[in-house]
């Protein structure tokens, strides 16, 4: 009859001819013509799916796209969220509670020669033991990327950061314990290290709450989180001064970090709003007046809208994009890897390069925690804004070419050469999250964005941890000296370079809905 298509209005149809949109709208007899012109109406049709379609595209894949938050649009927010110069001021109140919360143990090779006088796991077992222990840290801080998602998408950021100050909290006294009675607690660090590390983790979502509080700069609060780990590990500097000045036992340090923890947990829950709260705000930054409820639209386009769970969810949206998702869970694996790698043998590596009774390796040790607090936190602080600028293709390949500066520098038994391999170690590893961030961002929904991050982080950790365990043992054929360090260092590196200039090139193109495809038709 002349009854409009549900969902159509003459706006919607600018390419359509005059009387098919005289006819969408109700003012024209259907019976004009409609055989012939059925197709051009079809064709009209998918043209403005398309067209809306893109526009939820540029809200996620466009950061200049989403514009400041006004206050009159915050009736819902709390009293103290209102305005933008208090959502900064907030931001940095969390970032320092995280930056407790998270303690000093990221800087495993600067706490390491305490535990070493410390007495744990004294005897000749002792490196078998603090390896495997940072191994099984690293891999449990990936691996537990998918639980804090599925977390953080449950329950939201104002939670994690109060379990996860808690959680850190109970991990850093049983650090203490050990410390404290080595003899018979130090297998306490098995657990308290991979659950402080763990629980840390859990903290700092926290901050990826501000992501949609400043939408205009989602790519600085994201940085951030890297940030705060990057100043967090500077404590670790405190205590050795401490303990170099005043002989202030490390058991004693960890047990007052463990009290700030907890407080700092306490403080965040009072700032950050909570999950419902979070997703009003992005409601309102996605919201562009023209498409309706955009909160719901791109969770349906981007985030894969099905009745399964949210693991579900993230696997399905992985195989719509499988190839640039495949890349990217490769290029992660080799990159990872060639940073982490020579981080857990540092001191290791560095005793073997400089042989002898050499001051040199504690030295770059804690010069590798300055260099990783300090630069870490400027490159992880504006990295997201220098991914913006460069863009994400040449940000993916200055960012890969840090394993290959690091590979070719790491082989010279030269300070210089060493000091140069951390620079390079400490800009790779502080760069590298906004790149899976980014990816999150380009391909999940907020409601799904903790958790889509979380399954690719299980990938890259079950990965890594079946490589390190390879390695290692690879390791121990080739015999003693630098040379067994540097085969794995160099190589890695190495495949890590290649990987990433193939991530830049065929893996960073824009998702795209085909013009006159079929429904849900896509192509990378």
């Amino acid at each position: 009859g002349g009854t409009s298509p549900p969902g159509l209005v003459g706006g919607d149809l600018p390419r359509a001819p005059q009387e098919l949109r005289e006819w969408a709208t109700g003012a024209m007899p259907s019976s004009k013509k409609l055989d012939e012109d059925r197709g051009l109406l079809a064709h009209a049709t998918r043209e403005a799916d398309y067209q809306a379609t893109a526009a939820h595209h540029k809200h996620i894949l466009d950061p200049e796209h989403l514009e400041p938050l006004h206050r009159d649009e915050l009736s819902f927010a709390p009293k103290h969220l209102r305005t933008s110069r208090q959502r900064w001021v907030w931001l940095g109140v969390v970032c320092c509670a995280c930056a407790l919360a998270s303690g000093p143990v990221g800087a495993w090779p600067t706490l390491e020669p305490l535990f070493i006088r410390a007495g744990i796991f004294s005897g000749p077992t002792q490196k078998q033991n603090l390896d495997g222990i940072y191994s099984l840290s690293m891999a449990c801080q990936l691996g537990g990327s998918l639980p804090a998602g599925l977390l953080y998408d449950k329950f939201g950021g104002r939670k994690c950061a109060l379990w996860g100050g808690l959680g850190a909290s109970v991990g850093l006294l049983l650090m203490a314990c050990a410390c404290w009675y080595p003899v018979s607690f130090s297998w306490l660090m098995w657990i308290g290290y991979p659950l402080a590390q763990f629980a840390g983790q859990i903290n700092t979502y926290g901050i990826f709450v501000f992501i949609w509080l400043i939408p205009d700069h989602q790519n600085l609060v994201s940085s951030a989180a890297g940030g705060v780990q990057c100043i967090s590990d500077m404590l670790a500097l405190v205590v050795v001064g401490l303990s170099s000045c005043c002989n202030f036992f490390v058991g004693s340090f960890l047990f007052t970090i463990a009290i700030l923890s907890a407080l700092a947990g306490c403080v965040c829950y009072t700032v950050v709003p909570d999950k419902h709260t979070m997703l009003q705000f992005a409601t309102v930054a996605l919201d562009d007046g023209e498409h309706g409820d955009p909160l719901q639209e791109v969770e349906g386009e981007v985030g894969c809208c099905g009745k399964g769970s949210n693991v579900e969810r993230s696997v399905e949206v992985m195989k719509k994009h499988t190839s640039a998702n495949a890349l990217l869970l490769l290029f992660s694996v080799a990159y990872c890897l060639s940073i982490i790698f020579p981080i857990q043998q540092m001191l290791f590596y560095y005793e073997a390069l400089f042989p002898g009774k050499s001051p040199l390796p504690e030295r770059l040790v804690d010069i590798w925690a300055v260099m990783y607090g300090v630069g870490g936190f400027v490159c992880a602080l504006f990295g997201g804004a220098l991914c913006d600028k460069l863009g994400l293709r040449n940000f993916v390949i200055m960012v890969s070419a840090c394993s290959g500066l690091v590979a070719a520098l790491l082989p010279f038994p030269s300070f210089a050469m060493q000091v140069g391999a951390q620079v390079g170690m400490t800009i790779g590893l502080s760069l590298y999250i906004i790149i899976v961030n980014r990816f999150a961002m380009l391909y999940a929904s907020p409601d799904l964005f903790g958790t889509f991050s979380g399954v690719q982080f299980t990938v890259i950790s079950v990965a890594m941890l079946a490589c390190m365990q390879t390695i290692t043992a690879c390791m121990s054929a080739v015999g003693k000296g630098p040379l067994k360090y540097q085969i794995p260092y160099v190589g890695l590196g190495s495949i890590s370079l290649v990987l990433g200039l193939v991530l830049a090139v065929y893996g960073t193109a824009t998702p795209r809905v085909r013009v006159g495809g079929g429904e849900g038709e896509q192509e990378e």
